[in-house]
């Protein structure tokens, strides 16, 4: 069965979405709808621009240039986006409503949980059993891997990682142990040479020592993702296409059990590009051949050798793609 697909309209609305691999139908679905996303701007913090957030949408008609819609905690929307004015990581809660027509209301004012700083932050993930952001901050022009607490104030974001250059697309994994992230060094850009890279992280939240599993010189990875069964994907260019590769376990060696003749990953130009998705046991992906973005998905319970579907949609060009167990949302 093909996941069903939002269809918003260019400029009436930011494209906002759940990151997996939290099912998340309701939520997508509340935001799928126009009232919801104008009731829900006009109470962020009139007048407020916000950037860098992980997800990334143009709006003409609306004061939000990005949002980052983070996890669904019980009843609650937990929404997170970085202010282009003062620099900080905000945060307000929504209370969802019970019936399917309704509309999310506020559970209080926003509250700025980083104080600024001499940096700029950008991307960013919801770590819940740690209760905290994890994100890049971009200063004196190198990036760092860095958390934020998600219950304090004007907090200095603490230091996880620092990369020799670049950093971002972090990724947790299903059990929240292990995280994935993608490097690239001066003076090449990601989409010529980058690495994944991944640690696991300690009972007190530090980052282990990192290690670097796929890419290197020559080659570009894009967007780690995993999967339910604790497996990553990772596209990569290596055989000359930008295909997933697939590595089950620490141990075990990559595999490219998907070869396609078409581009599974785009150059990164900005944080939160996306091509990967997973709902429920099956993978999403958004994929160029001849020119042509299309949308396409397998089962995960298939065998490598089952041949992609193509969902039928009437685009040509895609990008920023997000899926819940019943719905893709994508740009």
């Amino acid at each position: 069965m093909y996941p069903q697909v939002a269809v918003l309209p260019c400029g009436a609305q930011p494209t906002v979405a759940v990151p997996p691999p939290c099912p998340q139908a309701a939520l997508v679905e509340a935001f799928a709808r126009l009232p919801v996303t104008r009731n829900l701007v006009a109470q962020l913090r009139r007048g407020a621009r916000v950037k860098a957030g992980g997800l990334w949408g143009a709006s003409a008609a609306l004061p939000l240039t990005v949002l980052r819609a983070a996890q669904k905690q019980g009843q609650t929307l937990l929404l997170l986006w970085i202010d282009a004015g003062d620099g900080g990581l905000w945060r307000q809660d929504w209370r969802l409503p019970i019936a399917s027509e309704g509309v999310p209301s506020p559970c209080g004012d926003p509250r700025r949980l980083t104080v600024p700083g001499p940096w700029q932050l950008a991307d960013g993930l919801v770590d819940q059993r740690r209760n905290r952001w994890i994100g890049v901050r971009e200063i004196d022009g190198r990036d760092q891997l860095v958390s934020v607490a998600l219950d304090g104030c004007d907090q200095t974001p603490e230091l996880l990682h620092q990369p020799e250059d670049f950093a971002g697309y972090a990724c947790l994994s299903p059990d929240g142990q292990q995280l994935a992230w993608v490097e690239w060094q001066q003076p090449a850009m990601p989409w010529d040479s980058s690495q994944l890279c991944c640690a696991e992280l300690c009972s007190d939240g530090r980052l282990g020592a990192p290690q670097v599993l796929a890419g290197g010189d020559g080659v570009s990875v894009f967007q780690p993702q995993w999967l339910p069964d604790g497996s990553l994907v990772v596209a990569e260019d290596s055989n000359g296409w930008w295909n997933l590769i697939r590595r089950t376990s620490t141990e075990a060696p990559w595999c490219r059990p998907w070869p396609m003749a078409a581009e599974t990953a785009m150059p990164q130009w900005v944080y939160g590009m996306r091509t990967l998705a997973v709902r429920g046991e099956a993978l999403l992906a958004l994929a160029c051949r001849e020119g042509i973005w299309g949308l396409w998905q397998r089962s995960l319970a298939q065998p490598a050798t089952e041949p992609w579907q193509r969902c039928e949609l009437p685009f040509n060009e895609l990008s920023g793609l997000s899926a819940s167990s019943e719905r893709a949302v994508c740009l």
